[in-house]
């Protein structure tokens, strides 16, 4: 992707639909699971972001544990 892209999506990522959405969407199907099957571990969970981007979904996923998020782009590591 361009860099100038990462700039991009990071600057909407809290606020344009689409990046709102899919947040909500993620985060609704982890919060099931953990309900159903990881309860007991709220907080002391491991997850990993594949393909994180610039990192605004691993910010939600900390309440349930250490986040680690992977990407090709440095620059999108970089936020």
């Amino acid at each position: 992707m361009n860099i100038e892209e990462y700039h991009k999506m990071h600057a909407l990522e809290s606020s344009y639909w689409w990046f709102r959405a899919r947040r909500r969407m993620i985060l609704t199907i982890v919060a099931d699971v953990v309900q159903q099957h990881f309860a007991q571990r709220v907080g002391a969970l491991r997850l990993v972001d594949v393909g994180c981007g610039t990192g605004m979904l691993m910010q939600d996923l900390q309440r349930y544990g250490t986040v680690t998020g992977l990407d090709f782009a440095p620059v999108a590591l970089g936020y």
